[in-house]
């Protein structure tokens, strides 16, 4: 799997990492993000209970990097497919 062609279906954000998105970001986001608590018994995950996941093979956590074109993506956790 080419982990730069992330599907943002795929993604996975954390409580804290949304509270630090400017307004912009959080708008574009807002959907998947409550989908996510929907699909957790209304609960929106923590970054400790992502760790949690990625510990036990649930999640992927991918390390922030570049791309070849100079594109910097930031650290995110992923769905396992």
């Amino acid at each position: 799997m080419d982990l730069e062609r992330l599907s943002e279906k795929d993604r996975i954000y954390a409580k804290e990492e949304y509270e630090t998105f400017d307004n912009k970001t959080k708008e574009k986001v807002r959907i998947k993000y409550l989908e996510q608590g929907i699909d957790n018994n209304w609960k929106v995950p923590s970054k400790a209970n992502l760790d949690k996941q990625v510990k036990s093979g649930g999640l992927i956590y991918v390390d922030n990097y570049e791309r070849a074109d100079g594109t910097k993506v930031s650290d995110y956790y992923r769905k396992k497919g």
